[in-house]
């Protein structure tokens, strides 16, 4: 399990210690077959359900440079279908299968649905990356930071299928259709609410299927 975007040369130490993981495992097991998931999101995730804390707890939410960087989340359940995929299928030998949702969104475009999805007014702010990794490195040094100076460089560069490399396999090619994250993670999103969101605005949410 590596992660989309692993790279040796990356600006997140994330994503270069997944790219020379993958380089280890495949010179110790060249048949190896590999998953580069996006950001997953799912009912305990820690990327949606982290992003609605702050926008709940924070007086404004920080955007590094903006908020201009892309994501493609993925859905949690998509990944293991994808994994039980790769170990029934002998095909799968050997390949590396990049795993990402349909649709890429900005850091804004995420932080404004977190907002839409709480019912709660998107107070966002740019904060400069140099700002925000200084920060990051105060917060980093207690137990269990919410933020590092790693989350940082990782939420400033590009995580989508268009940074893999031409031609990659996909979810599809493993026969899953990607799930979109709107309806699936308001499911979970909605318990932040500041309001009832059963009676006091007349937001139903769907039970989950």
């Amino acid at each position: 399990m590596s992660a989309l975007g692993a790279s040796t040369v990356s600006e997140s130490a994330l994503l270069r210690s997944k790219a020379v993981g993958e380089l280890a495992v495949k010179e110790g097991f060249p048949s190896v077959t590999i998953l580069r998931p996006a950001t997953v999101f799912g009912d305990e995730d820690k990327f949606l359900n982290r992003k609605a804390i702050f926008a709940r707890h924070l007086p404004f939410f920080p955007l590094v440079d903006g908020g201009e960087a892309k994501v493609q989340p993925v859905f949690v359940d998509d990944v293991a279908k994808a994994i039980v995929a790769a170990v029934s299928d002998p095909s799968t030998t050997g390949k590396t299968y990049s795993l990402a949702g349909p649709k890429a969104y900005t850091q804004k475009e995420l932080a404004e649905f977190v907002f839409k999805s709480i019912g709660d007014e998107p107070l966002t702010i740019s904060t400069p990356k140099p700002v925000a990794l200084a920060g990051a490195s105060i917060v980093g040094l207690i137990p269990a930071p919410w933020m590092t100076a790693d989350l940082v460089r990782l939420e400033s560069i590009d995580t989508t299928m268009e940074v893999e490399s031409t031609g990659s396999l996909t979810l599809a090619d493993l026969g899953i259709k990607a799930s979109p994250m709107e309806e699936l993670a308001a499911r979970y999103l909605f318990m932040y609410k500041k309001k009832s969101p059963f009676a006091d605005d007349g937001v139903y949410v769907k039970e989950p299927q």
